[in-house]
């Protein structure tokens, strides 16, 4: 009997011994995974990109601990480039309201209001204008969808911009900026800039990745999508001793700063206090197309497939239209605005009017003011490109030619 529960006693022993061994290997196993999954996410650069209270809707897909296991980091954050936010601007998605309507700072990646703002105003103008933004923009981004959604409204999203949006619906609030019409006439297509392929992405469609830059998600900006970036936001900037540090404050109390340091430029946008008089007038804005043209010296009266139609508006061009001449298309090298113009991002291409044309030589055939074609033909009317300005371009800068023909050039003519 004793040597049984000897046996007993022995049996339990190596049961119990064999079980603590076995939980020691798996809490062992379990403390290297962790250590494995603890390294591979201190080690992804990335992985705060997918956190919301950082990047909100913008955010990236997190990896789960199973993922980091096998050592899978954070996918690289792709975003609609500065241009493609222009493009959609330009063709009507967003106006200046949405930088009217910025009230706040990020406080780490600046660009995430600005972007945040803009897809705000593409989702709720299609939602006004009885589009679906999802059959525009193709692949559809995942944040489009967010802020969309419920929860983006009610924890992003500014009180301003749920009153504008109510406004709007009852139509107690007008949006008053339109789109071009097309021109008068047979156009034939210029031949001095080639056609876009119709494959390439455009819009927010044309998507970028992100670079992490001292701990933050950074979106890489060209010379032309800063420059047609601060024309749209009204900067001035200052003519400066040094291009190490450059600033500029514009419209909607924002200001930008742009730093060299660490052999990197920063580009960084903040929104200012805002004296009360100042404060968001949840008008429609001017639009992005405006704000580039008339920057430039060229005020656009039409528009087709693939070309903005535009009077550049040189000193010649100026006194021909004061004196009651014509405007006709010609081609010949139009001048540096017009050709920083044409290297701006843009959702179409510039076709620039900017010959003259004695009206006496047309006889009765076209009224003062008229926009032909190199062909002869009518292409629109400088009364109706004028007016145009009422409708999306009360911009915050203008070259003098612009000013100088809106102060002194009265609507001769019918509009139409």
């Amino acid at each position: 009997m004793a040597d049984e529960d000897v046996g007993l006693n022995l049996a339990w022993a190596q049961t119990v011994g064999t079980f603590v061994g076995l939980l020691a290997i798996v809490f062992a196993v379990a403390a290297v995974l962790t250590e494995r999954v603890r390294r591979v996410q201190a080690s992804d650069e990335r992985r705060f990109t997918s956190e919301e209270s950082i990047l909100g809707c913008f955010r990236a897909q997190g990896v789960s601990r199973w993922s980091s296991l096998w050592g899978d980091t954070t996918e690289t954050l792709r975003l609609p480039t500065v241009a493609g936010l222009i493009e959609a601007g330009d063709r009507g998605s967003w106006t200046s309201s949405a930088l009217d309507l910025m009230t706040e700072n990020h406080p780490k990646e600046t660009w995430v209001k600005l972007y945040e703002s803009v897809m705000t105003s593409v989702v709720s103008n299609a939602r006004l204008l009885g589009r679906d933004w999802k059959l525009e923009e193709e692949p559809v981004p995942s944040f489009l969808s967010r802020i969309e959604g419920g929860h983006h409204q009610e924890q992003h999203v500014a009180s301003l911009w749920k009153v504008s949006q109510d406004l709007h619906q009852s139509r107690k609030l007008l949006g008053l900026h339109r789109g071009l019409e097309r021109p008068f006439g047979v156009k034939e297509e210029p031949t001095t800039t080639a056609e876009p392929p119709s494959s390439e992405k455009t819009g927010l469609s044309r998507l970028t990745p992100t670079f992490i830059i001292r701990d933050k998600a950074c979106i890489g900006v060209t010379r032309e999508e800063l420059a047609a970036l601060i024309i749209i936001m009204g900067v001035a900037i200052p003519k400066l001793e040094t291009f190490a540090y450059v600033w500029g404050v514009g419209g909607f109390g924002l200001s930008v700063d742009i730093s060299h340091t660490d052999a990197a430029w920063c580009i960084s946008i903040f929104q200012g206090l805002r004296l009360v008089r100042h404060a968001p007038s949840m008008g429609s804005g001017y639009t992005t197309l405006m704000a580039k043209h008339l920057a430039c010296g060229s005020v656009p009266f039409a528009k087709n497939r693939s070309w903005i139609l535009s009077v550049y508006l040189t000193d010649q061009v100026l006194d021909a239209l004061k004196s009651g001449s014509c405007v006709i298309d010609k081609r010949a090298f139009g001048g540096d605005s017009l050709e920083f113009l044409r290297r701006l991002p843009g959702d179409k291409l510039v076709d620039a009017f900017y010959g003259t044309e004695d009206v006496a030589a047309f006889g009765t055939k076209f009224e003062p003011g008229s926009i032909l074609h190199s062909t002869g033909e009518l292409a629109g009317r400088w009364s109706r490109a004028i007016t145009e300005i009422a409708f999306g371009g009360l911009v915050p800068q203008a070259s003098p030619n612009v000013v100088s023909a809106v102060n002194s050039l009265g609507f001769y003519g019918s509009i139409g």
